[in-house]
């Protein structure tokens, strides 16, 4: 039976020198649900004497998958989809805003999930990795707040193909599964097909202060005023084995510690590194001394 979804993890596809390649990956929100519906072409049979002498097995052509998610940010989107990027000045303010138009092109991507069984009051987790995807843009829905929330989510669908690869141990594969004892082995093993390891950020904060906008793990640009001297930066990875350099413009900061502010504008950046990926957050940190 199976019990829970974890973990959806993307990265980018590329067929070089003979093999798959994937990089700059990164996770997908929170799995909602996942469906896959695969098109398989039918059986060949070759009859004979008056029977079925031979049949050729259907081929896979191609599938679909959906995904739902808790949240689809401005920066997910934009890789997911192969958007552009433009700034525009809001008074004095720079925002980001990402551009649909007709060079839009999403880029073939590997995705991979967990799924949760229990087989026999044990639990189980498969790790399935989808080779070769390419997603849709996504349409658009929502429902305004009434008395309660009602929830909602995002839902996005893409292709799945077969992959360039044939070898003398895999001809045109397009997925890989296994089975693991634990969610970590399973995490482990998505991470290594995909080649991703996690370089953000699980929590930021600045005291007690209130960040703009608040934190997200995959927007990496915040601003935040203060009217203290000093404020306690600590921040938390996903993963624990990145490790974390925070620098007030110059100055190292250690993470638990207090940063000192100079009046005005401060530049506070947080870089996670795990293994050959690294992530940096920005806090425009603005102090103006109590009068």
């Amino acid at each position: 039976m199976i019990k829970g979804l974890s973990l959806p993890y993307y990265a980018r596809y590329s067929f070089v020198g003979g093999d798959i390649v994937y990089s700059n990956g990164g996770s997908v929100g929170k799995a909602v649900r996942y469906a896959t519906d695969f098109n398989i072409s039918e059986d060949s049979d070759y009859y004979g004497d008056n029977g079925k002498a031979e049949t050729e097995q259907g081929k896979f052509i191609d599938g679909t998958l959906t995904l739902e998610t808790t949240h689809l940010s401005q920066a997910l989107s934009k890789t997911l989809f192969g958007l552009k990027e433009k700034t525009v000045t809001v008074d004095t303010t720079d925002v980001k805003m990402n551009v649909y138009d007709e060079d839009a092109k999403s880029p073939y991507l590997g995705f991979g999930i967990i799924e949760w069984h229990q087989v026999d009051n044990v639990d189980h987790y498969r790790a399935v990795v989808l080779l070769r995807t390419v997603f849709n843009i996504s349409a658009n829905a929502a429902t305004t707040k009434g008395e309660s929330v009602d929830w909602q989510t995002r839902e996005i669908q893409g292709k799945i193909e077969r992959t360039q690869l044939n070898n003398a141990t895999e001809k045109y594969p397009w997925m890989y599964e296994a089975w693991l004892d634990t969610e970590a082995k399973a995490l482990a093993v998505l991470r290594s097909v995909l080649n991703v390891y996690d370089a953000n950020l699980a929590s930021l904060q600045v005291g007690t202060l209130e960040l703009d906008p608040g934190f997200m793990e995959d927007v990496y640009e915040y601003a935040v005023a203060t009217s203290n001297a000093t404020d306690i930066i600590y921040v938390i990875p996903k993963d624990g084995n990145a490790t974390i350099e925070i620098l007030n413009d110059a100055t190292p900061v250690v993470n638990g510690e207090a940063a000192t502010w100079v009046s005005g504008a401060n530049t506070v950046t947080v870089t996670v590194t795990n293994g050959d990926v690294s992530k940096t957050y920005t806090i425009t940190v603005t102090y103006t001394p109590e009068a």
